[in-house]
C-alpha cells in the first residue's frame, strides 16, 4: 500500500504527441474532473509540482508538463531556438489536443510568464489564472534590439556554449542543484534532478538541451509586456515569495497596474515556494481558496 501512495504522489506519466514535438509530464486526479495545467520554470520539469499535483488530485484533473527542451519531452529540431513565443505555441497545441473547453492555469517563473502570455491571446479558453512568482519577461529597451540581436547570432555561430557538465554520480548532481544560483532543499532538488538525468558512458549528464541557455535573439520591451498584461481578464492570482525574484524586482508593482483582476497574496519562502515542504501547504491553501 505504501508503494501504491508514493507513486499517486510521484503522478502518473503523461504524454502528448504535436505536430512538431512529443511532450511528456506527471498527471493527478481523474479526467473527468476539471482540468489544471501546470507549467515549470527554466531549467526545471513537471516534477516541480510534486507537492502541488497531489495537493488537487481530488477535485482536479492536473496536468504538469515538461516544456520542450526540459525533463523527458523532446528537443527542437536542429537549427531552431527556444524562443518564448514558440513555447506559447506548445501550450495552444496542447490545450487544443486535450479538448477542454476551459481550463485553470498554473505557471512558475517562466512557466509564469508562458501561461500569462498564452491567456493574454486567448482569454476565452482560461477560467483561471496563476502566477507564482512570475510576473511577465524580462525586458530590453527597444534602443538595445540591434545589439542584442547580434550577440545572440555571434553566440550560436561561434558555438559559445559551455561543455555539459557530467557528474559521478547522481548525488553529486543533486547537490550540484541544492546549491545552485535558485537554491532548493535536497528534497526539492531530488525530485527535479531525478526527473532531469540521463545516463552516459562516463556518470550522469542532463537531458535539457544545452539551447536553453542561449541567449535570446529578442526581448519585448515594457510597453509591450504591460500591454499584454492588460488583456488578461480572468481573475487571476500572483503568488509572490518573500525571498523570490520578484521581490528584488523593481517593475513588477508597476505591471500590477495593468491587470483587471488580480488577487496578490505574499508567503514565505524561495522562488521555488510552491516545492518546498515549509511553503507549499500555504501555496496550496492560497490557490484552494482561490478557486472556489
Amino acid at each position: 500500500m505504501t508503494r501504491m501512495r508514493d507513486r499517486t504522489r510521484e503522478g502518473a506519466p503523461w504524454s502528448l504527441s504535436l505536430k512538431h514535438l512529443d511532450v511528456a509530464g506527471l498527471t493527478w486526479g481523474s479526467p473527468e474532473h476539471p482540468l489544471i495545467l501546470c507549467l515549470h520554470g527554466w531549467l526545471d520539469n513537471a516534477a516541480s509540482f510534486s507537492r502541488l499535483g497531489p495537493a488537487f488530485a481530488e477535485a482536479y484533473h492536473v496536468i504538469a508538463v515538461d516544456l520542450a527542451g526540459h525533463g523527458h519531452s523532446g528537443h527542437r529540431p536542429p537549427g531552431d531556438d527556444y524562443a518564448l513565443l514558440d513555447y506559447v505555441r506548445d501550450v495552444a497545441e496542447i490545450v487544443a489536443a486535450l479538448g477542454k473547453q476551459r481550463l485553470i492555469l498554473i505557471g512558475h517563473s517562466l512557466g509564469g510568464i508562458i501561461a500569462s502570455l498564452y491567456a493574454s491571446a486567448f482569454p476565452e479558453k482560461i477560467e483561471r489564472l496563476v502566477m507564482i512568482d512570475s510576473l511577465g519577461p524580462r525586458t530590453l529597451d527597444e534602443t538595445r534590439f540591434a545589439e542584442q540581436l547580434r550577440k545572440a547570432i555571434d553566440q550560436r555561430l561561434n558555438d559559445r556554449r559551455s561543455q555539459p557538465r557530467i557528474y559521478a554520480d547522481r548525488s553529486d548532481a543533486v547537490a550540484a542543484r541544492e546549491t545552485g544560483a535558485l537554491a532548493l532543499s535536497r528534497w526539492g532538488a531530488e525530485r527535479i534532478v531525478d526527473r532531469n538525468l540521463k545516463v552516459l558512458d562516463e556518470g550522469f549528464g542532463w537531458r535539457t538541451d544545452r539551447r536553453l541557455r542561449d541567449a535570446s535573439m529578442m526581448y519585448l520591451s515594457e510597453p509591450q509586456v504591460r500591454g499584454y498584461l492588460s488583456r488578461l481578464t480572468m481573475p487571476s492570482l500572483l503568488v509572490t515569495a518573500e525571498a523570490g525574484v520578484l521581490a528584488k524586482a523593481l517593475s513588477h508593482n508597476d505591471r500590477l497596474g495593468s491587470l483587471e483582476d488580480v488577487r496578490v497574496v505574499g508567503v514565505t519562502g524561495t522562488h521555488h515556494c510552491h516545492l518546498e515542504a515549509e511553503s507549499a501547504p500555504v501555496v496550496a491553501e492560497t490557490i484552494r481558496n482561490f478557486l472556489l
